[in-house]
């Protein structure tokens, strides 16, 4: 019992103080990589290189926060499309096929790619961080002083994303001798966890940021997944915008994990306007195309009968960011109409239509859309 009392007051010194360094080092990396966006920079001991440039990342309290969402790139084949006007299909929200409808008002597709990493690389990164910030925090030395030397051997850790916790197990041996008692003992392991669920928060962050970049129509504002919420803090950077995912059960020191990413802007989707939809919309000459709030309005009669009708075209556009959309019309390279109201010309009328450019403006991206309006000639007198 002596023996064994002696051995425990040898060892625990030692012992807290590695599992001092293990803790601290586990806490910085879990709340640098929640803040980050899942990734720790180079300077951190990390695998990402440290940001250069602010396409690359958003500034929240000094925090350089990676994206984990960022605007399409290229195509899907021929299904969808990165860059407007063809985003991101011609005949969007309707899909045809030779003509023939096959989804109406589909709002699904290719808006965005994740960046997010997956939880067994974040789980790899954690290991390598923290092993190298521990062994960085040790120093043997301070315990000489006390008659204790110690003689470490070669650490490896472990890192588990749990179910309730993220648990760091470093496996390091230690070989700790009494100086003025001769005796030596070894400790083999050293382990902390963390009321964090990394696991369960990362797979939350990955099922909003997948929905928002598959469906437009999908708002990840006060969103669920399980008990984990998302929510998005507008406008951070120059059009930039923050998923935040908080989980109730994870707390770093006792307070509200918090893990965040960017969300880079994205173009705006106008709904198509079909020909059909524009075939009935005669115009002649001294007939007005006008705008409305969200809507382009003309006017027209059965050229020469002075019979005048009037016609609307609503316009509306799903902005994958929800950002307030606005609309502009233009003919041909003449400056946007509103206020301005267009007369149709009399050399307008030798054509079959009358090019309207209708666009949908976020206040930094557009689409558009060529409405190509139908003009009448004038009777012969």
């Amino acid at each position: 019992m002596e023996t064994q009392q002696r051995t425990s007051q040898l060892l625990k010194p030692v012992e807290d103080y590695v599992r001092q360094c293990l803790d601290l080092s586990a806490r910085t990396a879990l709340e640098q990589l929640g803040l980050q966006g899942g990734v720790l920079y180079e300077s951190q001991g990390g695998n990402t290189p440290d940001p250069v440039s602010s396409a690359d990342y958003v500034v929240v309290d000094g925090v350089k926060v990676a994206f984990g969402l960022v605007k399409p790139q290229g195509s899907v084949g021929t299904l969808f499309y990165a860059e407007p006007p063809a985003y991101p299909w011609s005949t969007f929200p309707d899909v045809y096929e030779n003509d023939t409808l096959l989804l109406a008002n589909y709002t699904k597709g290719y808006y965005g790619i994740n960046l997010l990493p997956q939880p067994e690389l974040v789980q790899s990164l954690l290991e390598n961080v923290t092993l190298a910030k521990t062994i960085a925090c040790v120093d043997w030395t301070i315990f000489e002083p006390q008659g204790i030397t110690v003689a470490p051997q070669t650490p490896a850790m472990r890192v588990v994303l749990g179910e309730h916790a993220t648990s760091f197990l470093l496996h390091y041996p230690v070989d700790v001798t009494s100086t003025a008692g001769e005796s030596t003992a070894r400790i083999d392991a050293f382990s902390v966890e963390i009321p964090v669920r990394m696991k369960r928060v990362l797979e939350a962050a990955h099922t909003v940021i997948d929905k928002d970049a598959t469906d437009i129509a999908y708002n990840p504002s006060l969103a669920f997944v399980g008990n984990i919420q998302s929510s998005i803090s507008r406008d951070v950077g120059v059009f930039t915008d923050l998923f935040v995912i908080t989980d109730p059960q994870s707390t770093i020191g006792g307070e509200q994990y918090i893990f965040q990413a960017g969300r880079a802007n994205r173009p705006p989707a106008l709904v198509w306007i079909s020909e059909s939809a524009l075939a009935d919309k005669k115009l002649c000459d001294t007939s007005e195309i006008r705008a409305g709030t969200a809507a382009l309005i003309g006017d027209a009669d059965v050229c020469g009968s002075g019979d005048f009708t009037s016609f609307t075209l609503p316009m509306f556009a799903y902005d994958p960011d929800e950002d307030f959309v606005t609309y502009t019309f233009s003919v041909r390279d003449e400056a946007t109409m509103p206020p301005d109201v267009y007369t149709v010309k009399d050399s307008d009328v030798m054509f079959t239509f009358v090019p309207v450019v209708a666009k949908a403006n976020d206040g930094q991206l557009v689409d558009e859309q060529v409405l190509l309006v139908p003009v009448d000639f004038k009777p012969s007198p």
